[in-house]
């Protein structure tokens, strides 16, 4: 699969309104991004299956359900993605970029999309219920994808998309297509 290819399905997966496609995780209490402190459990029921795992998604193809835990989860991660924000922390917003996105595009260009583009939402939010897990495909990695509607301003304007969001071990991850601003 090419770099284009890769990047268009990023787009589809749940891509942001020309920014971003983002979320997930807790805020620590240096207000930071970080993992959650207890552990999680996650319920995704489906027509033909019921699993219950431990801190992570199991693959299925049409999830109909996402329990609360993963829920919670993903509310405190985009609060916490939202003050990561407030304090230009690009650090952390590069930290909890899902690997699949610098993979395509480059770290260093996901750390200028990061820069100038991320650090200039305002007030984002969840607006809505959160969907998945379906699993999806980009470059070497199979990722339990989770979205979500989400809200902010950008440069004036206020923006609805969807956002899109994996839980790994290492906790929540976002999704964005990262660019090189002009």
């Amino acid at each position: 699969m090419s770099r284009r290819s890769v990047g268009l399905a990023l787009v589809a997966l749940g891509g942001i309104v020309a920014v971003i496609g983002l979320i997930g995780m807790v805020t620590s209490g240096d207000g930071g991004i970080s993992e959650a402190a207890s552990p999680t459990t996650t319920t995704i029921e489906d027509s033909e299956t019921t699993t219950t795992t431990s801190r992570s998604a199991t693959t299925t193809t049409q999830a109909t359900t996402t329990t609360l835990d993963v829920t919670a989860e993903i509310e405190a991660f985009v609060e916490g993605f939202a003050t990561a924000i407030e304090r230009e922390d690009v650090d952390s917003l590069l930290a909890t970029l899902h690997p699949a996105v610098p993979e395509t595009f480059d770290e260093e260009i996901c750390r200028t999309f990061i820069e100038n583009e991320i650090l200039l939402l305002l007030e984002y939010r969840l607006t809505g219920e959160i969907d998945g897990p379906n699993s999806q495909t980009i470059g070497s990695f199979t990722i339990d994808m989770y979205t979500g509607p989400v809200a902010f301003t950008f440069q004036g304007q206020d923006f609805e998309s969807v956002a899109s969001f994996a839980i790994e071990e290492t906790g929540v991850t976002w999704f964005g297509e990262c660019r090189e601003s002009g």
